[in-house]
């Protein structure tokens, strides 16, 4: 169960940034909106301090997203993505 937890939480922190990327910002300019210091946007991210339910608020608002949305599974970049199949 803890697991699941850990796991889901680590989920959400590669959604925060897989949207954050796709909006084009850096950690930086993240912090700068946020009008926090960017290593705590960098704990934020990589998961080594908790979030609390305002923060994930805040960080929709900042990203123009619904903070549900940093519930949905992260899309994983693979090293085949984006490679067409070998005709046989």
């Amino acid at each position: 169960m803890i697991d699941k937890v850990k796991s889901g939480i680590k989920n959400v922190n590669h959604k925060i940034k897989e949207i954050r990327v796709s909006r084009g910002l850096t950690q930086s300019q993240m912090a700068d909106k946020l009008n926090i210091a960017p290593r705590v946007y960098q704990y934020w991210e990589s998961g080594e301090k908790e979030m609390k339910v305002g923060t994930l608020i805040r960080l929709g608002l900042v990203l123009n997203c619904n903070p549900g949305d940093f519930f949905q599974k992260a899309k994983t970049i693979s090293s085949k993505q984006g490679r067409p199949k070998k005709q046989k």
